[in-house]
This record gives structure tokens, sequence and C-alpha cells, in this order.
């Protein structure tokens, strides 16, 4: 039998757990969600949408800056051996390339473009290929090519490392820390990599992904919200225990409050984008660039832009003090903490 007593709760642990409940409602709206994400659903989930620019890391959002692209030219095109104009260095410049000859020789072949020659094919074919979920062969290799001679750039740099100083590597396969591997319902996506800072003031985490999902380039998809929402969760994990514990949780003298989580994302249409998100205040911030279109003339200035934040430099404190206010909460005499139930 369990004898129920007062015991003093720090203010501290009520908000920590009032978050945690807030993202995981978060993500269980995410999960369910069937089409693309409107500006009222966001308003709705609390998500607040910050604009950012992919040179320059600058943000409209007057609070905070967790990541900004790193100053050094470590991990750039000009750091590697390698070409990018050259077919045999760069998957994406030899996509490209295979892309516009197959396109030229449909071309010859019939007088027609491929796209001419859907429009022949009749709407009724071409909404039932829609529907369907067919997409050309180029444009797949197209996607899968940017984020390969993404790594490849990574990989080759002449004084790059495979894992930069002060981070470390996050399994991919972590399901219990709250991670997601591959989809939910309809949103497909593939994480590629995630690395986490080590700092004792800082616990920032970055992740690359690649999605299936078409967007608008201004917009946010549902699989990038979710992963983003999952990773912070999975930030929370380590101090969860902790925080639950009334013994433990007295011996600590600070905690993170804030968990930063930054994703590349590579998406169809040789697009990608960066995002970082934080919860504050009760919200979800998230700031982004636009899907940018990487099949350019510009396309070596572009992907050394995008270089920068494979590796970018972190920014802010994400510890509290734990020395604040408490609130009274019954606790079990177990140790066990008591879930007070929000209602969202």
């Amino acid at each position: 039998m369990h004898i129920l007593r007062k015991k003093p709760v720090p203010g501290w642990v009520w908000r920590w757990k009032q978050k945690e409940r807030r993202l995981q409602a978060i993500l269980a709206h995410l999960q369910a969600m069937k089409g693309p994400i409107t500006d009222g659903q966001l308003q709705y989930l609390g998500i607040e949408k910050h604009n950012l620019d992919l040179a320059s890391g600058a943000t409209c959002c007057k609070s905070s800056s967790y990541f900004l692209p790193a100053t050094n030219r470590k991990y750039a095109i000009g750091s590697t051996v390698l070409d990018p104009n050259d077919s045999e260095d760069d998957d994406f410049t030899r996509a490209r390339r295979s892309s516009k000859k197959d396109e030229t020789r449909a071309k010859n072949k019939c007088g027609l473009t491929p796209v001419r020659r859907a429009k022949k094919l009749g709407k009724k074919r071409a909404a039932e290929k829609q529907e369907d979920g067919e997409k050309p062969q180029n444009q797949n290799d197209l996607h899968g090519s940017l984020s390969s001679a993404f790594f490849t750039y990574l990989d080759m740099a002449i004084n790059g490392t495979a894992v930069e100083r002060g981070w470390n590597n996050i399994p991919l396969n972590s399901f219990s820390k709250g991670s997601i591997k591959s989809h939910k319902g309809h949103q497909q996506f593939v994480l590629q990599r995630a690395v986490q800072v080590t700092g004792r003031r800082q616990c920032h985490q970055h992740i690359i992904m690649k999605s299936d999902a078409h967007t608008d380039e201004n917009q946010l998809s549902v699989a990038e919200l979710t992963v983003l929402v999952s990773w912070i969760l999975a930030g929370m994990y380590p101090q969860k225990k902790k925080i639950s514990n009334w013994r433990t949780r007295r011996e600590l003298k600070s905690i993170h409050q804030t968990f930063p989580t930054l994703i590349i994302s590579f998406q169809p249409r040789a697009r990608a984008r960066v995002l970082y998100g934080w919860f504050l205040d009760g919200r979800l911030h998230v700031a982004f660039t636009k899907a940018e279109n990487f099949e350019v003339p510009e396309y070596p200035q572009m992907m050394d832009a995008l270089l920068r934040w494979a590796w970018p430099k972190v920014v802010e404190n994400t510890t509290r003090d734990t020395n604040l206010p408490t609130i009274s909460e019954r606790l079990d005499e177990d140790d066990e903490s008591t879930e007070s139930s929000l209602e969202m």
C-alpha cells in the first residue's frame, strides 16, 4: 500500500513535463495527418514560423538563433579534389546531364517533349498516373543524387573528419528515445545522419533526412515537422529519469530546458532546405529556408552554401538553473513521479 504525502516539487519540473506533454500532443496530431499542413493548422498546433536565410543564417525571430552556418571553408567544394561540373565527380551533375539526354532523345523520337507527350495522353491518364504515385525515372535519380553529392563532398573534404569535434553520432534506430527511422502514415522519409553536441551547456541536435513528400517551397512539410518534434523529444529523454525521481533531481544543479534541433531536408525535384526548431513559452518555433532548387547554373554555389550547414556553429546556452520556486504536488512513496493530466 502506498502512502501519499505532500512533497515540494520544483516549478521547473512541472514546466519541463508540461513541455514534454505539449510536444507529444503536437507529434500525435502530425502523425495522424493525411495531407499537406496549412497555416491554420500550424497556428492551431502552436507552431510559429520564421524565415531563415540559407547563406547567412539570419532569421526574423527576435528571441533566439541557435544555429549559424560555419564560417570556415573546411567542408566547401574547394577543399576537395572534386569538380562539381564533372559528371565523373558529381552524382547530381551526372544525373542532370542524363536527364537532359533522355528528354532530347524522347523529343527527337516523336517530336514532342515528355511534358507535351503526357498531355497527349489525356487528362484522365495523367490523373491516374498522379493517383498511382508514378514519378519519372529522371526525377527519382535527381532526388537521390543531390543528397549523394552532398555526402560525397563531406567525405572527400581534405581537412574534414567523419565526425566534427564537439559532436557525437546518434544511432538512427533509437526508437526507445522517440526518434523515427522510416515513416509514419503517408509521410515517407528516411533519416541519413543524426549527431548531437556534447557540450555541458548545449544540447543541440543535427539531422539529415530525405523525404518523398511534394510540398510548396515556402511551406513546411508534415514529414519535416514529424522528424523535428520527434527528435526534440528524443533530446529530452536522457534527462527524464533523473527529473522523475526526487532523489536524483535534487542533485541536479542545472538542466537543459531547450533542445534545438536542425534538419537538412532533401526533397523531390532536386530541392533542399534547412530548418531548425525549439520549444519556448508554450510554442514550437521553426526557422526555415524555402525549398531551394538546385537544378540551376549556380549549383556549385548553392551546394557550398548547403555544406556550411553540415557542421554548423551552435550558439545559445540551453541550460537553466534548478534553483527555482516550488509548487506542491502529490508524489508516491516509491519515488515514482505523478503525471498530471493537461488538456491540450
